[in-house]
């Protein structure tokens, strides 16, 4: 008797999709870049739950070294707490959730727009909520999700 797991697809597979979803964002990505001197962006959050958070958290560090301002990762359920000290005009804020549906990432997608801040989406669904106030989203590529456990943040 053989068994599949599936948990083994989506980990060989994730190099393959970040791939893909940098190669069709990156016009989107280089106008972030643009937009973030434009406004002197002096510091970024990132903001998601579960593994969508956990993704967060493992990109700080890239972040940190290749975009040398303060950093915070935030759960999307606390960033009102921390909205005064971090989102302005000068912040960006990326807000990460693979189905886009969950209300807390939308509040905190909304907030950073309240607050001037230039927010990002990344979102595995280009008509999520996340997507829909979002003025900036990232579709990332790793296609459809399914109902077992995924490492696809």
């Amino acid at each position: 008797m053989t068994t599949h797991y599936h948990m083994l697809d989506y980990i060989h597979e994730s190099p393959h999709a970040l791939e893909k979803t940098f190669q069709v964002n990156q016009p989107m990505i280089k106008d972030i870049v643009k937009q973030a001197h434009e406004i002197k962006v002096n510091k970024v959050v990132l903001s998601g739950l579960g593994s969508s958070h956990t993704a967060a958290v493992m990109a700080a560090p890239l972040f940190q070294e290749f975009c040398p301002l303060p950093t915070a990762v935030i759960n999307s359920e606390e960033t009102k707490y921390y909205a005064d000290r971090w989102m302005d005009e000068h912040s960006l804020v990326v807000v990460v959730s693979r189905s886009g549906e969950r209300g807390a990432v939308v509040d905190t997608i909304n907030l950073a727009n309240q607050r001037g801040s230039l927010a990002v989406a990344v979102t595995g669904v280009a008509d999520s909520l996340l997507a829909q106030n979002s003025k900036i989203s990232l579709i990332t590529q790793e296609g459809a999700e399914s109902l077992f456990p995924k490492p696809k943040a």
